[in-house]
């Protein structure tokens, strides 16, 4: 099971940078509640915490009422999740319900705009083997919970069982036991829902890679008494990859070559070479790693940019991919592609059109767009892509419209 401080981590990256799901289908049925992967992520390991959002995509209902108040309840299968971990006990209400690391409501709390109960579990069929998570939150008046760019308004965690082996799952909105409600507090029914499909398993490969760049079967090199950060890659049978650096066994062969001081931070201790592996479960990776003299230029070289992300679909999703012509303040920019029901557009051009500096966060591992994280990215052909609907969170004021009938997306912004 991830560790507390792992969950926190992720949790405080999450309140940095709140991205969500986009596509053609939502765009078109704009009165939606979904739930979606926050990493984009369709696998995890045994023993990790999936990272769930829930945000509905409606800027407006008719009569420009928005969404206020909603009961939303996830369902979930009981032999692939647990919330072990996740739950305290309040005596207050007499049940367990989401420790407060464990969620976030990632609208502003100032001023009592919104409002969010600790989500809790619950069993509303025993004899299904699903149980059921319940979360209550609102806003006040004009303050609505759906909004145009669908950002999310509540991330959550769930663990993978540690003894789930190479199985498909899906977490879901059950409809029946979920309430929307309007400004006026009439009930709004006319919603779909979508699910978070979810592979639970362990990956085919572990690999050892130096920093965010990409794998290579060539030694790493580094100088005497030169630290170095490298993580671990596991890539899975269908394309995902996730980092595994912190739940990964680290080992050097040789200690007294290179020395491991926790989580893929090592350092080079003497001249020679060493073996470094990394183990998951039933699985290692290896790099030979090799200390010696360096040069006063690669010394001190940086890195050359490049963006590793945490979800490297197979080549054959992006060639196939339908291209979506965008507009960015009234300029074409580079196409975008509709991957996994979600539109991608290319961050370079993107910011170049907004006179945005794109830049890249070593500390997080995602690439930035005018200094703000953007997490949720794809990288096709070299490329790097973000998701269109997470423009809005991470540039307040951006605008992102879909054109149904000619099948474009317009982003607009102004600063």
């Amino acid at each position: 099971m991830l560790t507390l401080k792992k969950t926190m981590i992720t949790l405080l990256f999450l309140l940095m940078s709140t991205v969500s799901a986009v596509g053609t289908v939502v765009a078109s049925e704009p009165n939606k509640v979904y739930v979606d992967m926050t990493n984009s992520s369709t696998s995890v390991i045994p023993g990790q915490s999936a990272s769930l959002e829930i945000g509905i995509p409606s800027a407006a209902l008719p009569d420009t009422k928005g969404i206020q108040a909603a009961k939303i309840t996830l369902s979930y299968d009981e032999n692939m999740f647990t919330t072990d971990g996740l739950l305290r006990y309040d005596d207050a209400l007499g049940k367990y319900i989401w420790r407060d690391d464990c969620f976030t409501l990632t609208r502003p709390y100032d001023n009592g705009n919104y409002r969010i109960e600790n989500p809790y579990p619950t069993d509303l069929d025993p004899t299904d083997n699903k149980k059921e998570i319940v979360i209550y939150v609102s806003g006040n008046k004009d303050k609505w919970l759906s909004s145009d760019s669908g950002a999310p308004f509540v991330h959550l965690f769930l663990n993978a069982k540690e003894t789930v082996s190479g199985s498909n799952t899906s977490i879901a909105v059950r409809t029946e036991n979920t309430e929307l409600q309007d400004q006026d507090g009439n009930d709004y029914k006319n919603y779909t829902s979508t699910s978070a499909k979810i592979y639970v398993g362990l990956p085919k490969k572990i690999e050892i890679v130096r920093g965010t760049l990409p794998p290579s079967s060539q030694a790493i090199s580094m100088g005497l008494n030169q630290g170095m950060e490298v993580n671990a890659l596991a890539r899975f049978a269908n394309g995902d990859t996730t980092y595994v650096t912190e739940i990964a066994k680290w080992k050097s062969a040789n200690p007294d070559v290179v020395a491991v001081k926790t989580y893929g931070s090592i350092s080079g201790v003497s001249y020679g070479k060493t073996i470094l592996t990394a183990t998951v479960g039933s699985l290692v990776g290896s790099r030979e790693m090799v200390v010696g003299a360096m040069t006063e230029k690669e010394k001190y070289a940086q890195p050359d940019f490049n963006v590793t992300v945490t979800h490297i679909p197979s080549s054959d999703i992006s060639l196939k991919a339908p291209r979506i012509s965008v507009i960015v303040n009234g300029k074409f920019a580079e196409e975008g592609l509709l991957v996994d029901g979600s539109v991608y557009v290319p961050l370079s051009s993107v910011g170049r059109l907004l006179v945005l500096p794109v830049g890249y966060d070593w500390s997080t591992k995602v690439p930035t767009l005018a200094g703000r994280a953007v997490p949720q990215f794809k990288v096709f052909a070299g490329t790097s892509y973000v998701k269109a609907r997470g423009i809005p969170t991470v540039l307040p004021g951006a605008k992102t419209f879909w054109d149904t009938q000619n099948k474009f997306l317009s982003i607009e912004y102004l600063f």
